[in-house]
């Protein structure tokens, strides 16, 4: 029997439709404890709980149950369409992040147009050819009082 065969039909990676139902599942499953009374629901184990929960393996015969168990609230959550609001407030947050990413990038350019930073506040004000007191006295060899 092939592999594909036994999985019965698991959506192994997270899809839309499995993060949806996790999604109403945690919260339909509000408070404590939820992990064990879905569980118990679902005759499963608390791992398989966490994972159904968390949008992973959602298998069809678990997806009618739960539309069995929740009604129409739960096939209304799965498989209506993402309004056009949520679509343009997404795109809106897009724009601000590029448009701040793409003004970091000209920041970063213009640093790097400008040449190597300034020298040290110790070094303002010597030019190459003058010499301190205490660099003299140490290439004399002496020390400086």
């Amino acid at each position: 029997m092939p592999r594909t065969a036994k999985r019965k039909g698991i959506a192994k990676m997270r899809n839309v439709i499995a993060q949806r139902a996790g999604a109403f599942l945690h919260d339909a499953y509000a408070g404590p404890h939820r992990d064990k009374r879905i569980a118990r629901d679902f005759n499963i184990s608390l791992r398989m709980a966490q994972y159904l929960r968390s949008g992973y393996h959602w298998t069809t015969e678990r997806l009618a149950q739960m539309s069995a168990m929740a009604g129409p609230a739960f096939d209304k959550a799965l498989y209506t369409p993402v309004s056009s609001v949520q679509h343009f407030s997404e795109m809106g947050d897009l724009h601000d992040r590029l448009a701040r990413l793409e003004a970091w990038r000209e920041e970063v350019a213009c640093r790097d147009d400008a040449g190597p930073p300034p020298p040290p506040r110790s070094e303002v004000g010597r030019s190459s050819g003058e010499t301190s007191e205490r660099d003299r006295s140490s290439d004399r060899g002496g020390s400086s009082p």
